[in-house]
């Protein structure tokens, strides 16, 4: 197994010395450098903002209310079905 091993080392590419007009390192292939032009166009498009609500919501078949998806409602409902038995608060009275 010693005949494997190599006693020499490769020295790795200069990361300092980059192609004029650009932060990509010389030693880059072209496809690297394609994929990096294409990022750097994507980046600098303008988007329309997102202007719908940022928690997606879910509207229960039976009980019609709505609540945030994956999470049951505050009945104890959960797509359709009741998974939870929610123990309603009682009136203290006072005397």
């Amino acid at each position: 197994m010693g005949s494997m091993c190599t006693v020499q080392n490769e020295p790795l590419p200069d990361p300092k010395s980059v192609l004029s007009g650009t932060d990509i390192p010389e030693w880059v292939s072209a496809a690297g450098r394609q994929l990096y032009d294409q990022a750097a166009e994507i980046a600098s498009q303008d988007y329309p903002a997102f202007t719908g609500p940022r928690i997606a919501t879910y509207t229960d078949p039976v009980t019609g209310e709505r609540h945030m998806r994956h999470q049951m409602t505050a009945d104890g409902f959960y797509r359709g079905k009741k998974v939870v038995e929610i123990k309603q608060k009682e009136e203290v009275l006072e005397e």
